[in-house]
């Protein structure tokens, strides 16, 4: 039997099956997710595949835009103001007015795999992204009309070591090609004062949120962990498989909206191990030593496919 991310299911189940209040001190392989994750993210890997080169920016001048730990600077034409309008999910946002267009700039934490803020990915609807034109960093550009007045918003997302930079410009019906390009200048113009930007693809957003989910997972698997060693009967063993089988099921809804590419497979492989949890837990309850096995045994299955998974990931 492979043994996993999860506690070894084997040890549960012939436990159980035994009636027995003894719990295995140890688990066969402890964390080995866990452990691939800290590493990976340690060397910048898990965060978003490969760190682009980093930035050197200029000290903020009157003609810099900042925001946290991303600046630009502002083309002719362009003035920074306070924010002309508001993007609920930015921190710290600073804005400015053009001739033709104005715009904010801001850093938010990944809510989609799309890499949009809530509230514009709500108005951007099926839209599609593309690559920003030009040189500049590596980000995503989404264009659409954002009511029935015609105005335009063109988006420009880069994943970073930081969060998720945006820069939204508003133009008005009639601003035409021109105020489309003003905003590209904008985009190519954009600089990281401290970290990294992060390369794009199907997989960034999920090693973006990968870290904190597992590392949450890890602890929720941690405390089951002692409450099995210390369990008094089969009731407390009940209640820790349950408890694990809600953390795997968290975890999979929380990564479910941002799996794409090769992450795509992880959701589904995480709310499995939840259910095969569950089943432990009510092979525990009646006691039944085959049921425990068989759970223990699609446990050991999952595991190891969560483990593939991640460590396809943490290849980048």
């Amino acid at each position: 039997m492979n043994a996993g991310f999860v506690s070894s299911a084997h040890s549960f189940a012939h436990s159980s099956a035994h009636r027995s209040n003894r719990v295995p001190a140890r688990f066969a392989r402890v964390a080995l997710i866990a452990a691939v994750t800290l590493l990976a993210g340690a060397a910048g890997v898990l965060a978003g595949s490969r760190v682009a080169p980093r930035d050197e920016p200029a000290p903020t001048a009157p003609g810099m835009l900042a925001s946290g730990p991303v600046q630009l600077e502002l083309p002719d034409g362009w003035t920074a103001t306070a924010p002309p309008f508001a993007v609920p999910e930015l921190k710290d946002p600073a804005g400015a007015r053009g001739l033709l267009a104005e715009a904010v700039l801001g850093v938010a934490p990944p809510q989609h795999v799309s890499l949009l803020p809530g509230s514009l990915r709500r108005l951007a609807g099926s839209s599609r992204s593309r690559s920003a034109p030009g040189v500049g960093p590596p980000v995503r550009r989404f264009e659409f009309v954002a009511d029935t007045q015609g105005t335009r918003l063109e988006i420009a997302v880069g994943a970073a070591t930081s969060g998720v930079v945006t820069l939204v410009c508003r133009l008005p019906p009639g601003a035409g090609r021109l105020g489309s390009e003003d905003c590209d200048e904008l985009t190519q113009n954009l600089r990281l004062r401290e970290g990294g930007w992060l390369e794009p693809g199907p997989e960034t957003a999920t090693r973006m949120v990968l870290p904190g989910v597992i590392a949450r997972l890890a602890e929720r698997r941690r405390e089951g962990r002692q409450a099995l060693a210390t369990a008094g009967g089969v009731g407390a063993r009940v209640r820790a498989a349950q408890d694990v089988a809600a953390a795997y099921a968290i975890a999979s809804t929380t990564l479910r909206r941002f799996a794409a590419g090769r992450a795509e497979p992880l959701p589904r492989r995480l709310a499995a191990l939840a259910a095969h949890h569950r089943a432990l837990g009510r092979a525990y309850a009646r006691p039944d030593r085959r049921a425990a096995l068989r759970a223990g045994a699609a446990i050991a299955g999952d595991e190891a496919r969560v483990d593939r998974a991640l460590r396809r990931l943490a290849g980048g």
